[in-house]
């Protein structure tokens, strides 16, 4: 009868006590689902500190502040303290990014001992999926985009799959172009140092190519406003590749790129 009773729509009933006792059983299940995923993930440790403080977790149903002040913190599993902090609505935005870092360093860490690129991306499509909507305060995404494409180019990931991991999992094509270009606009010290100044504007090419050459990615509106973003900022580009080195083949490549780009079509 719980079960049943929470899978009703909220507002399905006039009666505000019943209304009440279903979100109360909503916040429930989800703290209960929380305490489920630290259970495995500590299991998966296999640390006898981890399997004892598993076993804690049999006894009874905890708060989220008992979750993650005496498990999620403890045993660093950053993913559920994100997780705690999501369903709990606490907004710390340092706090954030610092799991959103250690998620990505391990996501690259597990790459480079299991070599699981398809792994790497599944972790990712199925964090976006679960905070996109939640917006910066949960799914930073200029930070984690940022991050990310620098993990990707040191572990020499093939530039295209993050961005297509992002678009399956919900990320809109103008979002995705707008913070592309805001990495670029930032002209990150990390770039100048690797010695790839064309890392980024590379990225950017090759996300607007996908976007207006594959069938099917777009609609009709999606289009027009990919165009027309591509109509204002190709210039911005063209001008900085311009103004590097013409003589090296792969500057000359991109601005010709770019220029063809900029013939695409509404």
């Amino acid at each position: 009868p719980v079960m049943c009773a929470s899978s009703q729509p909220m507002g399905f009933s006039p009666d505000p006590g019943l209304q009440e006792f279903i979100q109360e059983t909503r916040d429930k299940l989800e703290v209960a689902q929380i305490q489920l995923g630290i259970q495995n993930a500590l299991v998966k440790l296999d640390t006898p500190e981890a399997l004892q403080a598993a076993t804690l977790l049999d006894a009874s149903l905890l708060d989220n502040t008992k979750l993650y002040l005496e498990f999620a913190t403890p045993f660093n599993l950053s993913e559920w303290r994100l997780s705690i902090l999501h369903s709990s609505g606490h907004q710390d935005p340092q706090l954030v990014q610092s799991l959103w870092g250690d998620l990505i360093r391990s996501m690259f860490d597990r790459l480079n001992q299991e070599r699981d690129t398809i792994g790497l991306l599944r972790n990712l499509s199925q964090l976006t999926v679960k905070y996109l909507q939640s917006g910066d305060a949960y799914f930073p995404a200029h930070f984690i985009i940022c991050l990310l494409e620098q993990h990707a180019f040191l572990h020499k990931l093939d530039p295209s799959h993050l961005f297509l991991c992002l678009l399956d999992s919900g990320v809109s094509p103008l979002r995705l172009l707008t913070e592309y270009h805001s990495l670029y606009s930032a002209k990150d010290a990390f770039w100048l140092d690797e010695q790839a100044p064309l890392y980024i504007p590379g990225l950017v090419l090759k996300l607007s190519s996908h976007l207006v050459t594959s069938q099917n990615v777009l609609n009709t509106s999606e289009r027009r406003q990919v165009v027309e973003w591509l109509s204002g900022h190709i210039p911005i580009y063209l001008t900085d590749l311009e103004g590097m080195n013409v003589t090296l083949p792969a500057v000359r490549e991109m601005i010709t790129s770019f220029r063809e780009l900029s013939n695409s079509k509404p």
